[in-house]
């Protein structure tokens, strides 16, 4: 991280507490290195700093720390043997304020660092509201596409992220909580996925070389070719549901809700092929499919999941990639334009008044 000059420190005061800007002036670990890289990028965005400003001013603190909630970290970690959670202590871990909806282990300088960009956690609420209520008429048919346009324009880019000043609409209490637990069982997964290219070694800088393994797909009965770095993607997930000691009703909820969590992958892989396609080999991960079959090879499958939710998800999902091929074919303005998608009309339920931006926030 690049030494902080004064007129970034001026910046960084507006945001830190006093004991965070010591931190970052003069770090001692890899959570002080993480800390100045959650800073910076804040102070390099306006939009960013206008929210942390405002839950500053709404809730009375005055620190970056207390502005991320990253119980999941602390979850995961609670559920690990004594020796894993000690293990645990060398790592350094935190949420991000950064548009890429995706999740990062990596070595620095000062150790090896887990952090999970904030824009994954919205983009998996928004999938979920419009994937897992697409067959319930709670929630209606323009609230479902809208909640699938948001998750494709946080994947794009083109979301502001600034959900918790203008929340993008009202989601009824029930339909809400149960969105925030799927999401946190999904969350689960992902530490853990994190974490376990640090239990298995996937950090160690003496093993990223890239090789090549063939492995064959025998659905679609051709050869797909995988990097070492896509057999260390197969590793921490097994790794990810394997390690944790969960009881067998939480092991099935985080089971579960990881499947389907990799449809939500398959529906990102669409969308990125569509607007930007790669040549397989590029691609830092395998395909979604290819990890779903791996887990239920590998990880003890439980009761009540069986083929036939394998094709019921693939027929939802199939639904979901027909509308934003033709959503993309035939409305990409919508997606290209920075700024902020609605679940609703104003003055709508699923809407409620129209915020002002800069009046009512």
């Amino acid at each position: 991280m690049k030494k902080v000059n004064k007129l970034d420190e001026i910046w960084y005061r507006g945001l830190c507490s006093p004991s965070e800007l010591e931190r970052i002036l003069y770090p001692r670990n890899a959570f002080d290195h993480l800390l100045h890289r959650k800073v910076d990028i804040i102070s390099n965005n306006t939009r960013y700093t206008r929210q942390v400003i405002n839950f500053f001013h709404k809730s009375g603190k005055s620190s970056i720390s207390s502005y991320f909630d990253e119980q999941h970290y602390e979850n995961y970690i609670s559920y690990l043997c004594e020796s894993d959670e000690l293990k645990c202590k060398k790592i350094s871990y935190g949420d991000l304020f950064d548009a890429p909806v995706n999740a990062f282990a990596e070595m620095t300088e000062w150790g090896p660092i887990i952090y999970i960009n904030e824009s994954l956690k919205y983009y998996n609420k928004f999938f979920n509201l419009c994937f897992l209520y697409l067959d319930d008429d709670q929630v209606p048919n323009d609230v479902k596409v809208n909640s699938l346009r948001i998750a494709t324009r946080l994947l794009l880019g083109s979301e502001s992220m600034d959900f918790r000043m203008d929340p993008r609409g009202i989601i009824p209490q029930s339909i809400n909580n149960n969105l925030d637990l799927i999401t946190d069982y999904q969350m689960a997964f992902i530490v853990g996925h994190e974490f376990g290219h640090f239990f298995c070694n996937h950090l160690d800088n003496n093993k990223t070389k890239t090789l090549y393994l063939k492995q064959r797909d025998s659905q679609l009965r051709n050869v797909k070719v995988y990097s070492q770095s896509h057999k260390q993607e197969f590793e921490a997930d097994i790794d990810s549901l394997n390690r944790p000691l969960y009881d067998e009703k939480k092991y099935k909820n985080v089971f579960n809700f990881t499947i389907i969590w990799f449809y939500s992958q398959i529906f990102s892989e669409k969308v990125l092929d569509i607007v930007n396609p790669r040549p397989e080999y590029k691609k830092s991960h395998p395909p979604a499919t290819a990890r779903i079959s791996n887990i239920l090879n590998e990880c003890k499958i439980p009761k009540g999941f069986d083929s036939k939710t394998i094709e019921y998800l693939d027929k939802k999902i199939e639904v979901l990639i027909k509308l934003i091929e033709d959503e993309l074919a035939y409305n990409f303005d919508i997606y290209e334009q920075y700024g902020s998608c609605y679940l609703s009309s104003p003055n709508t339920a699923w809407r409620g008044k129209e915020l002002v931006d800069r009046v009512d926030y």
